[in-house]
């Protein structure tokens, strides 16, 4: 089985790295054959205080993946160089997320991985189990990604994370300056850029997630890189997805108008750009993903029909999630979309 892409993720959350070391020993684990139903692994950031006045079982090489990881809930730092198992051993999913809670450690980032099935499923929760409905999917595998499986991953990033107002302001990367005016914060398209890089990070823990790519067409807004075999037989990197972003806004950030003609422009913008990242760095696909801030009920079709041809042409995907300006905005958008035919 390949090894994990040597990454510099010096510069991404802790959540991130917590997911990529774990899908490392998850790796090496299923290499040695071991079968188990469920394991459970809880990020803390303060390991020795966690550990105190529990009954744990140390297990400081389990990185190595020469210990068996089933049936147990883990208690380890970013990188899970120095583990700790709860003693307690489970027997099901509905037990560990009450182990955990009553164990007073349901605020950690976690992950629960299900091994009933030949291929594992593991899910990330960055902010816990105490948030059970906050959740990635983690991708275990390394090569291509499917355009459902990359489309469902940023929608879920959009819905936990953009819709509303509400949920847009939890994170420290902050999108509106004053969103019920409509107005964003400066350079919005590159706060969109870290929040979506590090969400990909925990998602795709065994790919190389570059943003901000410098090539002689400009600078590229992420690329995915997965593993492939050549021709020849031999392993190879290849740039998998070519994501270019685009924050589709009627309003500066200091509350100037900003006029279709500018946002038509910025999307067409955006075909040529993932069109000439992608073919420069011999990627496979390449996506146009809109974040559209405006006040509009245009849908997806209005939004491009200008560009469609074209990007059919060049195989860009072109995909479209609206950023409320406030809840009932939502809600009025999620009853219209259940009354259509």
């Amino acid at each position: 089985m390949a090894t994990t892409p040597d990454f510099d993720d010096a510069d991404i959350p802790a959540a991130a790295r917590f997911s990529r070391a774990v899908a490392d020993l998850l790796s090496k684990r299923q290499a040695a054959g071991e079968q188990f139903p469920l394991a459970v692994f809880l990020m803390s950031d303060s390991l020795a205080a966690d550990v105190r006045e529990r009954n744990t079982e140390h297990v400081p090489l389990l990185a190595n993946g020469n210990d068996p990881i089933g049936a147990r809930i883990w208690l380890a730092q970013a990188q899970v160089r120095n583990a700790y198992a709860l003693a307690t051993p489970l027997s099901d999913a509905a037990e560990a997320f009450q182990m955990v809670s009553t164990g007073g450690l349901s605020n950690r980032p976690a992950i629960v991985v299900d091994g009933r099935a030949a291929t594992w499923h593991a899910s990330l929760y960055p902010r816990g189990l105490a948030f059970p409905e906050m959740w990635l999917r983690m991708d275990l595998s390394d090569g291509p990604i499917a355009e459902a499986d990359l489309k469902a991953t940023i929608h879920r990033f959009w819905y936990q994370g953009l819709r509303t107002p509400d949920v847009a302001r939890q994170s420290p990367i902050k999108i509106w300056k004053s969103a019920a005016d409509g107005w964003p914060e400066q350079g919005p398209e590159g706060r969109l850029q870290g929040r979506l890089r590090d969400v990909l990070f925990g998602a795709y823990p065994r790919r190389k997630i570059r943003a901000e790519v410098k090539n002689e067409e400009g600078r590229a807004d992420i690329f995915i890189v997965g593993h492939a075999t050549a021709a020849s037989g031999v392993p190879a990197q290849v740039t998998d997805w070519v994501l270019e972003l685009k924050a589709l806004c009627d309003k500066t950030t200091n509350g100037g108008n900003v006029d279709e003609t500018t946002v038509r422009a910025a999307v067409t913008k955006g075909v040529a750009q993932a069109t000439l990242y992608r073919d420069t760095q011999n990627g496979v696909q390449a996506a146009v993903c809109c974040f559209d801030m405006r006040s509009t009920d245009e849908d997806d079709e209005a939004c491009f029909a200008h560009v469609k041809t074209a990007a059919e042409a060049r195989e860009v995907r072109l995909w479209r999630w609206p950023l409320f300006r406030a809840a009932d905005d939502a809600r009025m958008a999620s009853f219209a979309s259940l009354n259509q035919p």
